[in-house]
């Protein structure tokens, strides 16, 4: 599949970046290596403890 622009990060500017750019048509392909998006707006758990 071709894409016209790939976007490393699935946090806020990741996210808003590749909205900005399907708004101009654009094919975007969003590469995160977490399981959640949202980069440090999410949280995770460690030891019964939130993050």
């Amino acid at each position: 599949m071709d894409y016209d622009a790939i976007i490393i990060g699935a946090g806020m500017s990741g996210l808003a970046a590749g909205v900005r750019l399907t708004c101009f048509d654009k094919r975007v392909c969003i590469v995160e290596r977490h399981e959640q998006f949202g980069g440090l707006n999410s949280f995770y758990r460690l030891d019964g403890r939130q993050f």
